[in-house]
């Protein structure tokens, strides 16, 4: 039975399981939370005797990009009730950035929450050419151009898991993008779940690998013959006889998930083979591989018993690779030892759990505890963000990402800039930098929302809201509308997501504008809130008293709390002599301003990328102003505007949101060709062969031609295709 936590504070619509049999939180060990090395067996002992449950433990590793995430972990671990859980990172700096994040978050948590790590298998000699060098710390680095590989710490977190099954009697194994909407002892706890020593979940449809190494539990594991631990310990082993490979460039050892699967081929039929470890061409031409690789996958021998598919486990006494296996021939699992896959309604991967419709904890066949793998929403339903962390925006809209967790410039340091640096961009999508906010009035939203236009209002009022925000420094409220309205409930809308308030709100940011764009539901208080902290409110709709485009950006510069702005398309002139040259030559100060923001003006239009997040220093802003005035001068009289190319380059996908700029390409390329004297050439062979040859000629496009997005009109700018 599921009721209201201490904590409901982080994630007001999921539950705490305070009847549960393994409710933990108050009831460990009450020794002082600090950075542990877990490399010794004395220290992990240690560790279990503090941090164990019944029995029971639950882990999940981060590294220093992933803080936000394991903070998110961590918070919604202890509102469910299960304190019970060890959070794993690379490093004891690591381990400290992570503990002074969790401090500003939640304090309780930090006092009772230590943090793990261990430097042995880390610090293994072949992580110089395989992974990021021995002893590689994320906390330490300051480049993503020489990251610490994340298959050093998956390796790190499988070495740690193989040893802490010979002293638990359960280990629930977890990456950090999860939602815990149902207690999951109750099935694993209670037949036919309980007679799998190992219960494992299904990885997307259509993948490589049958099954996802982010989500497992196993049990009863502790036996020296257990053929669960075996399977662990193989990934450990395996990715071990890897990295002892000579190799004359640098480079990264097969992921986990090819390790677990090969392991599972070998348990289940007794002897053990490498194949999916073996698509790496390094590794496909070494003893480990004995036929040299490209051999078909093995498919997994299921059983379908109880309602659940079950694998026979035992451990192989014989080999065909020379991975060193552990055991020996002697060593025999226990009789019917047994793999479970988890059914939809215990370990779902994030879009199965989301195409059913099961993926919200009010709905009484929703799952217990969803991996969220390749959940996904849309603004603009052509994105090509599909997955540069979109699935941790729509959980923050879902409600199951804590604005508390949602703080880079606390691990970085004092500096977000740095963070910047430091990370690879899919993870700006955890950026939130507290900045002066800028809202839509609620007359606005009430208006989107009673247009019955297929979202056309809705559209115009984003792009004015975001385009004014990336101006002028400040961060877009991006409201939230009925999930009522006609256009949000007509078939023909893929963009709604449904938040905990029971609204509707947009989604799928690119990474560029994520800094410049916040959800209504992490920046705090209703749609429409005005002065102090609730932000400036802009008026797209006053257009008989509003002030024109430029003293509405020199207002929201200044200290004005509300504006009123005339963004309409009819009224503004996106063009160089009519937007950038005023700006230009009226408002020098402000124009230094919004070429910082922008982290410059001029310049090839196109998808801004990694560099947009180190280039705040280093060009000054007055540079930039005088490539932009430049460029200005270059175009002349009716050419575009590059202030609003770069708006587009920006924040493409909200801006130019009926439809992305590169599916824009495609579909004009697909109708030319349809109509240039080939009409009568139909059929599904003929429209593949087709889109084939559009997709081609865009891909084989100089960037100074590729399609991009006018950002003030929301218009895509596409060539003109081949004939």
């Amino acid at each position: 039975m599921a009721t209201v936590g201490p904590n409901e504070r982080h994630f007001p619509s999921l539950p705490t399981f305070l009847h549960s049999s393994y409710y933990s939180l108050g009831k460990l060990s009450s020794a002082p939370a600090a950075s542990h090395d877990v490399s010794g067996e004395a220290a992990l002992a240690a560790a279990v005797h503090e941090r164990s449950f019944k029995g029971e433990l639950i882990v999940f590793s981060f590294n220093f990009c992933a803080i936000p995430e394991a903070i998110n972990a961590a918070l919604m671990l202890r509102q469910a009730g299960f304190a019970h859980f060890m959070p794993l990172s690379d490093g004891r700096a690591t381990c400290e950035a992570m503990r002074q994040q969790l401090a500003r978050a939640d304090a309780e948590a930090h006092a009772s929450t230590p943090c793990y790590f261990a430097s042995a298998p880390n610090s293994l000699g072949g992580w110089a050419s395989w992974g990021g060098g021995a002893g590689c710390v994320s906390a330490e680095q300051v480049s993503p151009a020489r990251p610490c590989a994340v298959e050093q710490l998956w390796y790190v977190r499988y070495a740690v898991a193989a040893r802490l099954l010979r002293q638990v009697g359960g280990l629930l194994f977890l990456d950090t993008d999860f939602a815990l909407l149902r207690d999951p002892y109750t099935q694993l706890k209670a037949p036919p779940l309980s007679r799998a020593s190992l219960v494992l979940m299904p990885d997307l449809r259509g993948s490589a690998t049958p099954v996802n190494a982010g989500l497992w539990y196993a049990q009863g594991a502790g036996a020296p013959s257990s053929a669960a631990r075996w399977v662990v310990e193989q990934v450990a082993r395996r990715t071990e006889a890897v990295i002892r490979l000579p190799t004359p460039r640098k480079q990264l050892p097969p992921y986990d998930q090819a390790m677990l699967n090969d392991a599972l081929a070998s348990a289940s039929r007794g002897v053990s083979t490498a194949s999916y470890m073996c698509i790496h061409p390094r590794v496909a031409a070494s003893s480990l591989c004995a036929s040299g690789g490209g051999r078909p996958r093995p498919q997994l021998p299921w059983l379908r018993e109880d309602g659940v598919r079950w694998l026979r486990l035992s451990v192989p006494t014989a080999r065909n690779t020379s991975v060193e296996e552990g055991g020996g021939a002697a060593a025999q699992a226990p009789l019917g030892e047994r793999a479970a896959l988890a059914p939809p309604s215990l370990f779902p991967t994030g879009w199965e759990a989301q195409r059913s419709g099961a993926l919200s904890p009010l709905r009484s066949d929703a799952p217990a505890l969803v991996h969220l793998l390749g959940v996904r929403c849309r603004w603009c339903g052509s994105s090509l963000d599909l997955d540069a962390s979109a699935k941790f925006e729509w959980a923050a809209l879902s409600g199951y990402f804590a604005a508390a967790a949602l703080r880079p410039s606390s691990v970085s340091r004092g500096s977000p800039e740095l963070y910047g640096r430091r990370c690879p961009a899919r993870h700006h999508a955890l950026r939130w930098e507290a900045g002066p906010l800028l809202r839509a009035s609620p007359r606005d939203v009430q208006a989107a929302e009673r247009s019955d236009d297929g979202g056309a209002a809705a559209r115009v009022l984003i792009r004015a809201l975001v385009s004014l925000a990336v101006a002028t420094g400040r961060q877009a409220v991006l409201p939230s509308f009925r999930c009522s309205a006609p256009w949000i409930e007509s078939a023909r809308w893929p963009a709604a997501v449904r938040t905990p308030t029971g609204r509707c709100a947009p989604c799928n940011v690119e990474v560029t504008c994520r800094p410049h764009a916040l959800p209504e539901s992490l920046a705090g208080g209703a749609a429409g809130g005005t002065g102090g902290d609730g932000g400036a409110v802009v008026d797209v709709r006053a257009l008989a008293d509003g002030g024109r485009l430029l003293d509405t950006l020199s207002a929201l510069t200044g200290p004005a709390a509300v504006v009123a702005a005339n963004l309409t398309t009819a009224q503004i002139a996106a063009t160089a002599d009519g937007l950038d040259a005023p700006l230009l030559v009226g408002h020098p100060r402000l124009a230094r301003a919004v070429a910082s923001n922008l982290r410059g003006v001029s310049g090839a239009p196109g998808r801004a990328g990694q560099a947009y997040f180190r280039a705040a220093d280093e060009v000054d802003a007055a540079e930039r102003v005088a490539r932009w005035r430049k460029e200005v001068a270059q175009r002349g009289s009716g050419g575009r505007s590059p202030l609003s190319l770069r708006l587009g380059a920006v924040c493409s996908d909200l801006l130019c949101s009926d439809e992305a700029c590169h599916a824009a390409a495609l579909r004009k390329c697909n109708e030319a060709s349809q109509h240039a004297g080939k009409a009568q050439w139909t059929g599904e062979v003929v429209d593949r062969q087709r889109a084939a040859r559009c997709r081609e000629w865009l891909n084989a496009l100089p960037k100074a031609q590729r399609p991009v997005c006018d950002g003030v009109l929301g218009e895509c700018i596409v060539p003109d295709p081949p004939p």
